[in-house]
């Protein structure tokens, strides 16, 4: 044995005992967030409309990748035809991709599903929502005759929003549900109201129940301004939102235990809330002062809830297009983005942003930007280098994760699968020799 081998192997050994007989610790590492450039060699040419997190091997060995949708033919030099895959260090395509934009992502059962205003996927017919079998795109049955803006898992089944209004040879009101087993079918009578065309723009799972949100003004006949909840049947969220004009809710988010919706809006329940609100299951209520321009997208990073869309202040502060709500107070994310946000996803430990603009801060990013920390991956300590004085916060990482912060999570998850595990080890040792 070399001394080299020697002293990569001692430190494998010294850190795996200090991992089985350290006694708890607190991390002190100064994690600082910011815009970073991006590791997507290149990224897309085109808007980016949608994002999901998907496995593609299941319970393998495999990470999850990052899936992203929108108006783009080619990400990094890879050509991919508004859809492609980030696997943490190359891009993949989806065989020739869709015949025009890809709107939503989801996944369901295990499998990728798309939609949006397309007719093709992969060279075959698939009318505006389309499954990826590992190979390539299906049908399901005769699709649906308008633009899908929305997907979403529930009860077993595919539910699919949008501005359609048949599924399948089904007659629907701007929402249907889809199974192998019973194909197309509709969710009670759907959306409606004297608007001139009713939409769901947004779905999510809350609580047990559906929610769908978007442009309308009843569901399965009764009153529910623009949000709605369904568990076999609709119930309305309150007074639901309003505004003069056309009040939108463009984005859901549910989380621990609160449901977050975003829009287009003045009010919700009655209570003043500035184009964002929160759902308690009994009453809706503001984020401090709100934003002042249209939410589009919402998404979490750690123990913040992210926003952004088309807008430059939050709370009355600056914030251009994106800020962070903690709990107590929105924040901007540095000098934010230059258009409009239109989808967000938390993927190794960064924030992701996709959307319509070319540039955030002073740096160049077109249609894409990752938010996250400022440090090195295996710079556990933050001090710009991975070094011996490193090896004291991974072990306190590793024996607190889970529960990091997504700064700490990143700078310890040393072969950058997305964990702080043991598999962390010899990947940092790799780095300190």
């Amino acid at each position: 044995m070399t001394a080299h081998c020697w002293t990569r192997c001692s430190a494998i050994i010294t850190v795996a005992l200090m991992v089985s007989w350290s006694g708890p610790y607190t991390l002190a590492a100064d994690c600082p967030l910011d815009w970073r450039e991006a590791p997507l060699a290149g990224g897309p040419n085109g808007p980016v409309y949608a994002m999901t997190t998907w496995d593609p091997d299941g319970t393998g060995p495999l990470a999850p990748w990052l899936v992203i949708g929108g108006s783009f033919t080619q990400v990094g030099g890879t050509s991919a035809s508004r859809i492609a895959a980030w696997d943490g260090s190359a891009w993949h395509s989806f065989s020739s991709g869709m015949n025009t934009d890809v709107r939503a992502l989801a996944v369901h059962e295990g499998e990728l599903f798309a939609g949006g205003p397309f007719t093709s996927a992969g060279g075959s017919a698939c009318n505006r929502v389309a499954r990826w079998d590992g190979s390539a795109w299906q049908p399901l049955g005769s699709g649906l005759n308008e633009f899908v803006y929305s997907l979403a898992s529930y009860n077993g089944e595919l539910v699919v929003g949008g501005v359609f209004t048949n599924a399948g040879g089904t007659l629907v009101s701007a929402i249907a549900r889809w199974s192998s087993g019973g194909g197309w079918q509709a969710l009670g009578s759907g959306m409606g109201g004297p608007d001139a065309v009713e939409i769901v723009f947004a779905l999510t799972v809350h609580d047990g129940s559906l929610i769908a949100a978007g442009q309308f003004q009843t569901a399965g006949g009764i009153a529910a301004n623009r949000i709605a909840r369904w568990d076999g049947a609709w119930h309305a969220l309150g007074g639901g939102v309003t505004s003069a004009g056309t009040p939108q809710v463009l984005a859901l988010r549910s989380e621990a235990g609160d449901l977050y919706a975003g829009g287009y809006f003045t009010h919700a329940g009655g209570a003043p809330c500035s184009n964002i609100a929160r759902w308690d299951g009994a009453a809706w209520s503001p984020l401090h002062a709100g934003i002042n321009g249209p939410v589009v997208a919402l998404g979490r990073l750690g123990g913040d809830l992210i926003a952004s869309g088309e807008f430059i202040l939050a709370g009355g502060a600056s914030a251009f297009r994106i800020a962070r709500w903690n709990g107590a107070s929105w924040q901007a994310l540095g000098g934010g983005i230059s258009a409009t946000g239109r989808a967000l996803a938390s993927f190794a430990g960064d924030l992701h942003v996709g959307g319509q603009f070319l540039q955030v801060d002073s740096m160049t990013a077109n249609y894409w930007a990752r938010w996250g920390p400022a440090c090195l991956r295996g710079d556990v300590d933050c001090n710009q280098l991975v070094e011996i004085t490193d090896v004291d916060p991974f072990v306190q990482a590793l024996l607190q994760s889970p529960g990091l912060e997504p700064c700490e999570t990143f700078t310890a998850d040393a072969n950058g699968d997305g964990q702080v595990n043991g598999v962390d080890v010899p990947a940092l040792v790799n780095m300190l020799f």
